[in-house]
């Protein structure tokens, strides 16, 4: 029975370091994709694609990406009316052109996780492209 007790002592105090260990795992995951997503903030805009693709994981590039496009929406649809439809179909413009560009880089990658990466974005860009069609009307 001694030896029973015993083992349970030792797997409940290695279970509260396991517990520990993933609690300051799961802190340190946040901290450093909050790093990742603010590199990725101040360079995502005038950075080439194929650099961003293979610099960032998919999550932060999709994350950054949706603030890019939806503040680029935001900041058009604040404009004065008359402007409003001229600005939505130049970001519909670039929306176009940004979806050729991916397109073709994703068939032209060979690396999976890159192809993946692009992937992603083209989902996200097609997802943008469908609210622009909708605005611009």
């Amino acid at each position: 029975m001694k030896c029973w007790c015993a083992f349970l002592e030792d797997t409940l105090l290695f279970r509260g370091q396991v517990d520990k260990w993933l609690a300051e795992l799961e802190i340190q995951m946040r901290l450093s994709l909050k790093q990742q997503i603010q590199l990725a903030m101040k360079t995502y805009d005038t950075m080439v694609i194929t650099e961003s693709s293979k610099l960032f994981p998919s999550q932060v590039l999709l994350c950054v990406n949706y603030v890019s496009w939806t503040a680029k929406i935001e900041l058009a649809l604040g404009l004065k009316d008359e402007k409003i439809k001229t600005e939505l179909r130049k970001i519909k413009e670039e929306n176009d052109t940004y979806l050729d560009k991916l397109t073709n880089l994703a068939l032209q990658e060979t690396n999976r996780e890159q192809v993946q990466n692009l992937a992603n974005l083209i989902l996200s860009q097609g997802y943008y492209d469908i609210i622009l069609d909708d605005l611009v009307g």
